[in-house]
Protein backbone atom coordinates (compact mmCIF):
# COMPACT_ATOMS: atom_id res chain seq x y z
CA UNK A 1 0.00 0.00 0.00
CA UNK A 2 1.55 3.56 -0.97
CA UNK A 3 1.07 5.78 1.85
CA UNK A 4 2.26 8.94 -0.38
CA UNK A 5 3.00 10.74 -3.70
CA UNK A 6 6.03 8.87 -5.84
CA UNK A 7 9.21 11.23 -5.63
CA UNK A 8 8.65 12.11 -2.12
CA UNK A 9 12.17 11.40 -0.36
CA UNK A 10 10.80 9.38 3.08
CA UNK A 11 14.31 9.21 5.33
CA UNK A 12 12.48 8.15 8.59
CA UNK A 13 9.55 6.18 9.60
CA UNK A 14 7.92 4.59 12.96
CA UNK A 15 4.79 3.10 14.42
CA UNK A 16 2.95 3.77 17.87
CA UNK A 17 3.88 1.13 20.32
CA UNK A 18 0.32 -0.13 20.00
CA UNK A 19 0.65 -0.52 16.17
CA UNK A 20 -2.27 2.11 15.33
CA UNK A 21 -0.71 4.75 13.82
CA UNK A 22 2.47 5.25 12.30
CA UNK A 23 4.50 8.29 10.99
CA UNK A 24 6.93 9.30 8.08
CA UNK A 25 9.42 12.25 7.63
CA UNK A 26 10.01 13.61 3.97
CA UNK A 27 13.47 15.00 3.75
CA UNK A 28 13.04 18.17 1.01
CA UNK A 29 10.07 19.52 2.56
CA UNK A 30 10.11 18.93 6.03
CA UNK A 31 6.90 17.48 6.04
CA UNK A 32 5.62 15.19 9.13
CA UNK A 33 2.85 12.74 8.11
CA UNK A 34 1.23 10.64 10.85
CA UNK A 35 -1.27 7.54 9.36
CA UNK A 36 -3.58 4.97 10.12
CA UNK A 37 -2.32 1.66 10.14
CA UNK A 38 -5.67 0.21 9.36
CA UNK A 39 -6.39 2.14 6.40
CA UNK A 40 -3.35 3.43 5.40
CA UNK A 41 -4.54 6.69 5.16
CA UNK A 42 -3.18 10.18 6.61
CA UNK A 43 -5.02 11.75 9.39
CA UNK A 44 -2.49 14.35 10.18
CA UNK A 45 0.31 16.46 7.95
CA UNK A 46 2.53 19.63 9.10
CA UNK A 47 6.04 20.48 8.51
CA UNK A 48 8.64 22.00 10.35
CA UNK A 49 11.84 22.75 7.93
CA UNK A 50 14.36 20.98 5.84
CA UNK A 51 16.72 18.85 5.71
CA UNK A 52 14.16 16.76 7.95
CA UNK A 53 16.30 13.62 9.25
CA UNK A 54 14.29 11.69 12.19
CA UNK A 55 10.69 11.05 13.14
CA UNK A 56 9.70 9.37 16.34
CA UNK A 57 5.93 8.03 17.42
CA UNK A 58 5.09 7.24 21.18
CA UNK A 59 2.12 7.01 22.98
CA UNK A 60 1.83 8.84 25.40
CA UNK A 61 0.90 7.32 29.16
CA UNK A 62 -2.16 7.63 31.11
CA UNK A 63 -3.22 10.40 32.48
CA UNK A 64 -1.35 12.72 30.59
CA UNK A 65 -2.23 16.25 30.40
CA UNK A 66 -2.57 15.76 26.21
CA UNK A 67 -3.66 12.52 25.85
CA UNK A 68 -2.65 10.88 22.75
CA UNK A 69 0.74 10.21 20.56
CA UNK A 70 3.53 12.17 20.80
CA UNK A 71 5.74 13.03 17.97
CA UNK A 72 9.34 13.98 18.15
CA UNK A 73 10.66 15.17 14.99
CA UNK A 74 13.96 16.73 13.76
CA UNK A 75 15.33 19.30 11.03
CA UNK A 76 18.53 20.95 11.23
CA UNK A 77 19.43 21.68 14.86
CA UNK A 78 15.90 21.77 15.39
CA UNK A 79 14.10 19.22 18.08
CA UNK A 80 10.35 19.46 17.58
CA UNK A 81 7.25 17.64 19.43
CA UNK A 82 3.50 17.80 18.98
CA UNK A 83 1.32 15.77 20.01
CA UNK A 84 -1.84 13.81 17.83
CA UNK A 85 -4.68 13.64 19.66
CA UNK A 86 -8.81 13.20 18.99
CA UNK A 87 -11.10 10.72 16.89
CA UNK A 88 -9.56 9.60 13.62
CA UNK A 89 -9.34 10.21 10.68
CA UNK A 90 -9.83 14.30 12.22
CA UNK A 91 -6.92 14.52 14.20
CA UNK A 92 -5.99 17.24 16.19
CA UNK A 93 -2.20 18.02 16.36
CA UNK A 94 -1.07 20.29 19.11
CA UNK A 95 1.96 21.88 19.71
CA UNK A 96 3.83 21.10 22.84
CA UNK A 97 7.93 22.05 22.73
CA UNK A 98 10.75 22.34 20.58
CA UNK A 99 14.29 24.23 20.41
CA UNK A 100 17.31 24.46 18.56
CA UNK A 101 21.01 23.71 18.91
CA UNK A 102 23.88 24.71 16.52
CA UNK A 103 24.75 21.63 15.78
CA UNK A 104 23.10 19.09 13.07
CA UNK A 105 21.21 16.40 14.06
CA UNK A 106 20.33 13.20 12.52
CA UNK A 107 17.69 11.61 15.10
CA UNK A 108 16.13 11.94 18.45
CA UNK A 109 13.69 10.02 20.76
CA UNK A 110 11.74 10.95 23.65
CA UNK A 111 12.74 9.87 26.95
CA UNK A 112 10.67 8.20 29.27
CA UNK A 113 8.89 11.54 30.72
CA UNK A 114 7.55 14.22 28.12
CA UNK A 115 10.33 16.83 29.30
CA UNK A 116 13.66 14.74 28.02
CA UNK A 117 14.50 13.55 24.63
CA UNK A 118 17.74 12.12 23.65
CA UNK A 119 19.54 13.48 20.11
CA UNK A 120 22.95 12.64 18.33
CA UNK A 121 24.51 14.64 15.21
CA UNK A 122 27.51 15.84 13.81
CA UNK A 123 28.59 17.05 17.26
CA UNK A 124 30.22 13.79 18.50
CA UNK A 125 27.92 13.00 20.70
CA UNK A 126 24.56 11.52 21.60
CA UNK A 127 23.01 14.23 24.42
CA UNK A 128 19.71 13.83 26.75
CA UNK A 129 18.04 17.36 26.11
CA UNK A 130 15.42 19.40 28.40
CA UNK A 131 12.44 19.83 26.19
CA UNK A 132 11.81 23.25 27.94
CA UNK A 133 15.00 24.94 28.43
CA UNK A 134 17.29 22.92 25.45
CA UNK A 135 19.90 22.34 28.38
CA UNK A 136 22.13 19.47 28.31
CA UNK A 137 21.34 16.99 31.13
CA UNK A 138 23.72 13.94 30.67
CA UNK A 139 25.78 13.22 27.57
CA UNK A 140 28.68 10.49 25.68
CA UNK A 141 31.19 11.09 23.62
CA UNK A 142 31.50 9.77 20.32
CA UNK A 143 34.81 9.74 18.22
CA UNK A 144 32.52 10.62 15.12
CA UNK A 145 29.54 11.85 14.09
CA UNK A 146 25.91 10.36 15.86
CA UNK A 147 23.75 9.38 12.85
CA UNK A 148 21.23 6.57 13.92
CA UNK A 149 19.24 5.20 16.92
CA UNK A 150 16.23 3.58 18.32
CA UNK A 151 14.50 3.68 21.78
CA UNK A 152 12.71 0.81 22.96
CA UNK A 153 11.81 -1.07 26.11
CA UNK A 154 13.78 1.99 28.56
CA UNK A 155 17.10 1.10 26.43
CA UNK A 156 18.60 3.42 23.72
CA UNK A 157 20.99 2.53 21.34
CA UNK A 158 22.65 4.57 19.21
CA UNK A 159 26.02 4.33 16.28
CA UNK A 160 28.48 6.72 15.18
CA UNK A 161 31.03 7.36 12.83
CA UNK A 162 33.64 5.89 15.11
CA UNK A 163 32.53 2.39 14.06
CA UNK A 164 30.88 1.51 17.70
CA UNK A 165 27.53 0.55 18.75
CA UNK A 166 25.89 1.91 22.26
CA UNK A 167 23.17 0.78 24.51
CA UNK A 168 22.08 3.41 27.19
CA UNK A 169 19.44 2.84 29.75
CA UNK A 170 16.94 5.77 28.68
CA UNK A 171 16.63 7.29 31.70
CA UNK A 172 19.93 7.31 33.57
CA UNK A 173 22.25 7.43 30.62
CA UNK A 174 23.79 4.38 32.00
CA UNK A 175 25.71 2.46 29.97
CA UNK A 176 24.65 -1.25 28.99
CA UNK A 177 26.80 -2.00 26.13
CA UNK A 178 29.83 -1.08 24.03
CA UNK A 179 30.65 -3.41 20.85
CA UNK A 180 32.96 -2.07 17.95
CA UNK A 181 31.27 -2.49 14.76
CA UNK A 182 32.83 -3.27 11.54
CA UNK A 183 34.97 -1.06 8.97
CA UNK A 184 32.82 1.50 8.04
CA UNK A 185 30.44 4.07 10.05
CA UNK A 186 26.91 2.43 11.31
CA UNK A 187 24.37 4.22 9.51
CA UNK A 188 20.96 2.33 10.96
CA UNK A 189 20.26 0.95 14.39
CA UNK A 190 17.05 -1.38 15.73
CA UNK A 191 16.27 -2.79 19.07
CA UNK A 192 13.78 -5.89 19.69
CA UNK A 193 11.00 -4.94 21.60
CA UNK A 194 11.85 -5.81 24.26
CA UNK A 195 15.18 -4.64 24.07
CA UNK A 196 17.14 -7.51 24.34
CA UNK A 197 18.49 -7.82 20.72
CA UNK A 198 20.43 -4.72 18.79
CA UNK A 199 20.86 -4.93 15.05
CA UNK A 200 23.70 -2.51 13.45
CA UNK A 201 23.83 -1.69 9.74
CA UNK A 202 26.43 0.42 8.17
CA UNK A 203 28.02 1.86 5.19
CA UNK A 204 30.31 -1.02 3.96
CA UNK A 205 27.01 -3.48 3.50
CA UNK A 206 27.31 -5.21 6.53
CA UNK A 207 24.43 -5.85 9.40
CA UNK A 208 25.09 -7.35 12.82
CA UNK A 209 22.87 -8.41 15.82
CA UNK A 210 23.90 -8.79 18.91
CA UNK A 211 22.19 -10.63 22.02
CA UNK A 212 22.28 -8.04 24.67
CA UNK A 213 21.79 -10.36 27.69
CA UNK A 214 24.84 -12.57 26.58
CA UNK A 215 26.73 -9.52 25.15
CA UNK A 216 27.56 -11.99 21.86
CA UNK A 217 26.91 -11.36 18.44
CA UNK A 218 24.59 -14.01 17.46
CA UNK A 219 24.28 -13.33 13.27
CA UNK A 220 25.96 -11.31 10.28
CA UNK A 221 25.23 -10.61 6.68
CA UNK A 222 27.32 -8.74 3.80
CA UNK A 223 24.98 -7.26 1.18
CA UNK A 224 26.29 -4.93 -1.77
CA UNK A 225 25.86 -1.35 -1.18
CA UNK A 226 25.41 1.08 2.10
CA UNK A 227 22.65 -0.47 4.06
CA UNK A 228 20.33 2.77 5.32
CA UNK A 229 17.77 1.10 7.06
CA UNK A 230 17.48 -2.21 9.50
CA UNK A 231 14.89 -3.14 11.79
CA UNK A 232 14.48 -6.08 14.18
CA UNK A 233 10.73 -7.53 14.14
CA UNK A 234 8.96 -7.13 18.04
CA UNK A 235 10.52 -10.70 19.20
CA UNK A 236 14.38 -10.26 17.29
CA UNK A 237 14.06 -13.57 15.08
CA UNK A 238 13.07 -11.74 12.25
CA UNK A 239 15.54 -8.71 10.25
CA UNK A 240 14.76 -6.21 7.46
CA UNK A 241 16.81 -4.25 5.85
CA UNK A 242 17.76 -2.10 2.38
CA UNK A 243 20.23 0.36 1.21
CA UNK A 244 21.88 1.90 -1.88
CA UNK A 245 20.82 -1.29 -3.78
CA UNK A 246 16.45 -1.01 -3.92
CA UNK A 247 15.92 -3.94 -2.44
CA UNK A 248 14.04 -4.66 1.18
CA UNK A 249 15.63 -7.99 2.18
CA UNK A 250 13.74 -9.70 5.07
CA UNK A 251 15.87 -12.59 7.20
CA UNK A 252 15.63 -15.24 9.91
CA UNK A 253 18.16 -13.97 13.17
CA UNK A 254 18.33 -17.79 14.00
CA UNK A 255 19.89 -19.48 10.80
CA UNK A 256 20.87 -16.23 8.36
CA UNK A 257 18.65 -17.41 5.47
CA UNK A 258 17.13 -14.72 3.21
CA UNK A 259 13.12 -15.55 2.75
CA UNK A 260 11.85 -12.72 1.08
CA UNK A 261 13.63 -9.67 -1.19
CA UNK A 262 11.52 -7.60 -3.28
CA UNK A 263 11.86 -3.97 -4.74
CA UNK A 264 9.67 -1.26 -3.46
CA UNK A 265 9.11 0.99 -6.02
CA UNK A 266 12.44 0.28 -7.72
CA UNK A 267 14.40 2.86 -5.94
CA UNK A 268 16.80 2.94 -3.11
CA UNK A 269 15.70 2.16 0.33
CA UNK A 270 16.35 5.09 3.01
CA UNK A 271 14.13 3.81 6.44
CA UNK A 272 12.28 0.95 7.54
CA UNK A 273 10.31 -0.43 10.59
CA UNK A 274 8.39 -2.97 11.99
CA UNK A 275 4.94 -2.40 13.77
CA UNK A 276 5.13 -2.84 17.26
CA UNK A 277 3.63 -6.62 18.74
CA UNK A 278 -0.03 -6.51 19.43
CA UNK A 279 -3.27 -8.42 20.83
CA UNK A 280 -5.78 -8.96 18.40
CA UNK A 281 -9.36 -8.73 19.25
CA UNK A 282 -9.47 -12.21 20.08
CA UNK A 283 -6.26 -11.48 22.52
CA UNK A 284 -3.83 -13.19 20.54
CA UNK A 285 -0.23 -11.58 20.14
CA UNK A 286 0.81 -10.43 16.94
CA UNK A 287 4.25 -10.13 15.87
CA UNK A 288 5.18 -6.78 13.82
CA UNK A 289 2.32 -7.55 11.23
CA UNK A 290 3.48 -4.53 9.15
CA UNK A 291 6.47 -3.04 7.63
CA UNK A 292 6.59 0.80 6.79
CA UNK A 293 9.56 1.63 4.34
CA UNK A 294 10.92 5.01 3.24
CA UNK A 295 12.57 4.94 -0.28
CA UNK A 296 14.18 7.75 -2.08
CA UNK A 297 11.82 8.92 -4.48
CA UNK A 298 9.00 6.37 -4.21
CA UNK A 299 7.48 7.62 -1.25
CA UNK A 300 6.11 5.88 1.79
CA UNK A 301 5.10 2.21 1.01
CA UNK A 302 3.21 -0.15 4.18
CA UNK A 303 3.43 -3.64 3.43
CA UNK A 304 1.59 -6.53 5.52
CA UNK A 305 3.52 -9.40 6.51
CA UNK A 306 1.92 -12.73 6.73
CA UNK A 307 4.41 -14.66 9.40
Amino acid sequence: MSTSAQGDRIVAVDFSEDAKLFVYGNEENGAVTVGDVLTGNSVATWQIGSPLRSVHLKKRAAGAKEPGYMVTAVAGGLVDQRVVSGQMPSALVTPMSSFSVAAKLFMAFAGENDRTVWAGGNDNRAALYDMVSGSILNSVSTLGWVRAGDARAGRFAFGADDWMGRVLDLVTGESLFNSPFQTGPILSVSLSGDGSRLALAGADGKVRVYDLVRETLIREWSFTGEIHAVGLSPDGEWLACGGKEAKVRLASVADGRVVLDFLPGGTEVKALRFSAAWADPEGQRRNGDYLLVGTKEGGALLYTISW
